[in-house]
């Protein structure tokens, strides 16, 4: 027979102040060794309610509670899968179970969800400690284990430690008392007293380990490197800013175009037997003045097994589909001087391989590679990749190959790749279409546009100053007809999205090898183009004219290129069709959104 209802709520009320005394006691040890202090009224909050609903709705129904515990357990574990509305802070506890080797010091990037969180877990804990019939058979264990592990945090953590110890020994002693006694009075005036005895004895200044100290950020930035966080805006990416090529504009906002300053300060030595495209952004959306990524917003661990899968779709692991692919090659970077948190790598990477302290690489939706920290002189690391350049005749083979399969992934790259504004579109469309000499295949249509720039507008540092709210790209091709690799990657970039190829914007390094090694310094900052093709995936073009593609490691190992099966015309020169009225766009000011392709 059941007890009557008044008498099962006093008896929640009895488990909910002993289930609020332990997971306080637990949840304040636990968040001062996470970060050194505990924000005291949202830990309280969390615990006394999580200690009252379940306590109470234990006492109303057994069944009810474990309804309610079953709905909070399936939410938290699709948290963990990064789906519901838990994805954000359950997101941090996969560093426990996914990185158990590591001893979590600080998660500075979940602070405050994990200020909520993890006390409503450890308060859930002790409520199912509590509600059993003996609850000092396991309240004991915890109580022994607080005071261990809070004497460990005394040299770190200041009163806390003390404070949730002695937290944890009250709740054991409530829950004795409470079996000896079923008064309430008793047990509070037994709590009470212990808690007192806490704060009475507590040092006011407790000692501090240097060793342990300096052990513990070690700790830290290993955690914090190994957080799977999406945010990326705080990283320090890679920008031709500060390499000279970008003069113009605000800090914050720079514009292309003005003459470019490049100094000669070494950056890195790459090993390498051929010459390397090294990534380091890639940006989708052309705003009439500068180049933006506005859809790299999240970052991904690169070692995720969770990750896996869309890791190998973004550097096309799987890419090109066809029945054989070209052997891997090997290169190795070592760095010469301090640098940004960008890693840079050819497009389609197969391993990686770090060879410093603290280096735990992420990657985003561009296939950019970056760390959690900036790099320093002295840091290295190595890599595979697949060697695809863009006039081999064995990359002519794949394409012809790969255009015949079903790509999933080409309407969605196309969607994100292929954005013009009308006003450029129409501007350049007779320019483009010029440029692609007659062309059917995506391919050969890249390539007749990138040798068009190339014979037809001469490179040079010293370019004009752009007229204020004047389309860049439209300015160069029509106006200034000169410039750098900023001018010609934009360009065939915009001209390619005009043909419907998908094209990004990238810029990086060029490492050209002499005897198997390159001295990469900031003269050998670039900008290229990559072009995505059906089957295939990314490809790059360099229509920056000079001797900084693979054409010389073509031609010295005698590979047939696709120009020797098909006959290129040689461009007349020629004046460039000038716009009818005015070659600024009618259109609104560079900056504004860029409408969805027509």
């Amino acid at each position: 027979m059941s007890r009557p209802l008044p008498e099962r709520l006093l008896k929640g009320l009895r488990h909910a102040l002993l289930t609020a005394l332990a997971g306080f006691g637990l949840s304040v040890l636990v968040m001062a060794a996470l970060f050194g202090q505990v924000s005291w009224a949202p830990l309280a909050a969390a615990v006394v309610g999580t200690a009252m609903v379940l306590c109470m709705l234990r006492a109303v129904s057994g069944r009810l509670t474990a309804v309610v515990i079953l709905i909070g357990g399936i939410l938290l574990g699709l948290g963990c899968l990064n789906l519901g509305p838990l994805a954000g802070p359950a997101q941090s506890l996969r560093v426990f179970w996914v990185y158990s080797d590591l001893l979590s010091t600080a998660l500075a990037p979940y602070r405050a969800a994990l200020g909520i969180l993890l006390p409503v877990l450890l308060t859930a804990v002790c409520a199912a400690a509590v509600l059993i019939d003996l609850p000092t058979l396991t309240l004991l264990p915890m109580a022994l284990t607080s005071i261990v592990f809070g004497t460990q945090l005394i040299g770190n953590t200041g009163l806390s430690a003390l404070i949730g110890t002695g937290t944890c020994a009250a709740a054991y002693l409530l829950a004795l008392a409470q079996e000896k006694s079923r008064l309430l009075g008793r047990p509070l005036i037994i709590a009470g007293a212990a808690f007192a005895l806490v704060l009475l004895f507590a040092p006011r200044t407790l000692p501090t380990a240097p060793k342990l100290r300096e052990k513990a950020e070690d700790v830290y930035q290993t955690v914090y490197e190994y957080l799977p966080v999406s945010d990326e805006s705080a990283r320090a990416g890679f920008t031709l800013e500060t390499e000279g090529y970008l003069p113009l504009g605000s800090e914050g906002r720079p514009r292309l175009g003005g003459p470019a300053d490049p100094s000669e300060h070494p950056v890195m030595e790459v090993s390498t037997s051929h010459t390397l495209y090294l990534r380091g952004v890639a940006m989708n959306s052309y705003t009439g003045l500068n180049w933006e990524d506005t859809l790299s917003n999240r970052r991904y661990l690169y070692a995720d097994l969770l990750q896996q899968t869309y890791r190998r779709n973004i550097f096309d692991e799987y890419l090109p589909v066809t029945s054989d692919s070209p052997a891997l090659e090997t290169a190795s970077v070592h760095l010469l001087t301090d640098a940004s948190t960008t890693l840079f790598v050819p497009q389609r990477l197969r391993s990686l391989e770090t060879r410093s302290a603290h280096m735990t690489p992420y990657f985003n939706t561009g296939s950019e590679l970056f760390l959690t920290r900036e790099l320093e002189a002295g840091d290295g690391y190595a890599f595979t990749y697949l060697r695809l350049p863009a006039d081999s005749g064995e990359t002519a083979r794949l394409v012809e190959e790969a255009a015949a399969v079903a790509d999933k992934r080409y309407n969605e790259i196309a969607q994100a790749y292929t954005t013009v504004s009308p006003q450029v579109r129409q501007t350049l469309s007779s320019l483009s279409t010029e440029a692609a000499a007659g062309e059917e295949a995506p391919y050969f249509r890249a390539l007749r546009i990138r040798d068009y720039l190339r014979s037809h507008y001469p490179y040079n540092l010293n370019t004009s100053v752009p007229p204020e709210n004047t389309d860049f790209v439209t300015w160069f091709l029509l106006r200034e007809r000169r410039g750098y690799c900023t001018y010609f990657a934009t360009a065939l970039t915009i001209l390619c999205r005009i043909q419907g190829i998908p094209a990004r914007y990238v810029t990086g390094y060029v490492a050209v090898p002499e005897n198997g090694l390159a001295t990469v310094t900031s003269a050998d900052v670039h900008a290229w183009t990559e072009i995505y093709l059906n089957g295939f995936g990314w490809l790059t073009l360099d229509a920056t004219p000079g001797d900084r593609d693979e054409d010389e490691d073509r031609n010295s190992s005698g590979t047939k290129t696709p120009e020797d099966d098909r006959s290129t015309p040689t461009p007349e020169p020629q004046t460039s069709p000038e716009p009818s009225e005015s070659p600024e766009p009618d259109g609104p000011e560079p900056g504004t959104a860029t409408p969805t392709p027509e």
